[in-house]
Parts: C-alpha cells; sequence; structure tokens
C-alpha cells in the first residue's frame, strides 16, 4: 500500500487531508483504485478535472462505500467521513471524491471498482 506518483495526480489537487511535503507511506483505498484504473488504461489523467479542489464535495455513496472504503486501512481509525457515528461535514478523501465525479459524469461505472479493488 505505498504511495507512488500517484500522489501528483491525486492527492495533491483533491484531497483536503493532503499536506505537500509530508511523507505517509500508506495510501488510502480509493486513490489505489484510481491508480490502478489509470494503470490498466480504463481512465486517463487527462479525463480528471483541471485545478485544485475543481470537484464538489462527494456525498455519501453506497457503491463507493462498500467497493472502496470497506478495504480502506484508513476507515477504522482515521476517515472521519466514514466514523461512527457520522462526523458532519467531513469531506471524503481525495480518491473517494474523483471516483464519485467520474461515476457521476458517467466516466466511470459501479462496475469497475471491483476489477479495481480486487485485481
Amino acid at each position: 500500500m505505498k504511495k507512488n506518483d500517484f500522489e501528483d495526480y491525486i492527492c495533491r489537487y483533491f484531497c483536503a487531508y493532503y499536506l505537500a511535503g509530508k511523507k505517509e507511506d500508506e495510501a488510502c483505498q480509493a486513490a489505489l483504485v484510481v491508480d490502478e484504473l489509470v494503470r490498466r488504461g480504463r481512465l486517463s489523467t487527462g479525463e480528471f478535472p483541471c485545478g485544485s479542489f475543481m470537484i464538489p464535495p462527494a456525498v455519501h455513496d453506497p457503491q463507493l462505500d462498500a467497493a472502496v472504503c470497506a478495504d480502506c486501512p484508513f476507515r477504522a481509525a482515521d476517515c472521519d467521513f466514514q466514523a461512527v457515528p457520522p462526523i458532519p461535514d467531513s469531506p471524503p478523501c481525495g480518491g473517494y471524491r474523483l471516483l464519485a465525479m467520474l461515476m457521476q459524469h458517467h466516466a466511470l461505472t459501479a462496475a469497475d471498482l471491483p476489477a479495481a479493488t480486487h485485481g
């Protein structure tokens, strides 16, 4: 679960929790899913919106919650978005925001997610 160069095209632009210059070894599951979809050629970084935080905040999507968040290493202790009980106004990670936007714009479907999370 090590970060690779996806930090430059996911975390830096879409994640409210990203801190430039801070080295974290672990990555959220959503960023790993996006990275896998890019590496498989299912997504192109050219499809991503330009500019920092151009994506509106995501609301819970049951498909993403099940396919992505269920396996995330941050869910149990560090994810305010998936906290139980919920923490009001907590944003999801950048990968989740990006996946939600791509699904809203039909650039990605729920059928793409299980292959990415288990492939």
